[in-house]
């Protein structure tokens, strides 16, 4: 199982759409069964609140993570991050290494 973590939130909402976008696309190439939470973003909750949602899972089900390029930049990627190096879980770089 893996988790796909990218930027998805910006201000301007054609950035954001192409982020989620380009994460949609990023999943449809993965050979692995793959947790994408671009498709779960229409519910119109609060970024803090989509945060929680995604931590719990990655501590529940503890997958490898793949983060696409500009994670860096993005604060959920960063938090995201940090607890798969918590947990010592698999990280894989879109870039290459980190």
């Amino acid at each position: 199982m893996i988790y796909l973590s990218g930027p998805i939130s910006n201000s301007d909402p054609k950035i954001q759409q192409e982020n989620l976008d380009r994460m949609n696309e990023k999943a449809s190439q993965m050979d692995e069964l793959c947790f994408n939470p671009a498709t779960l973003e229409t519910k119109g909750w609060t970024w803090e609140k989509y945060l929680v949602r995604d931590l719990m899972w990655i501590a529940t089900n503890r997958p490898k993570l793949y983060m696409m390029k500009g994670w860096e930049s993005s604060r959920g990627c960063r938090l995201e991050h940090e607890l798969a190096t918590h947990f010592n879980l698999p990280i894989e770089y879109e870039d290459g290494d980190k």
